[in-house]
């Protein structure tokens, strides 16, 4: 399912149901900042646990968040 497929069922629940799926996406997934998620992400990557898939039109980066994804990946000797 793809994340605007996700978006247009969710939008379409009762407000209630929103806010307990909120709820429970909040308990669930407790919000990180990016650096500790990129920080995680490059651990286990480095680890051979995780293998990133690479970008789709859906969720390649550009501009300002590209340009921090190539400084990341060349410190973490992971890029060209």
């Amino acid at each position: 399912m793809s994340v605007e497929q996700i978006q247009r069922e969710v939008s379409q629940l009762p407000e209630g149901e929103r806010r307990q799926l909120a709820a429970w996406m909040f308990a669930q997934f407790p919000p990180r900042s990016i650096d500790e998620l990129v920080a995680r992400a490059e651990a286990q990557a480095k680890r051979g646990e995780w293998t990133p898939q690479p970008p789709t039109s859906d969720n390649i980066p550009t501009g300002a968040a590209l340009d921090a994804a190539l400084r990341r990946a060349k410190a973490a000797g992971i890029a060209c």
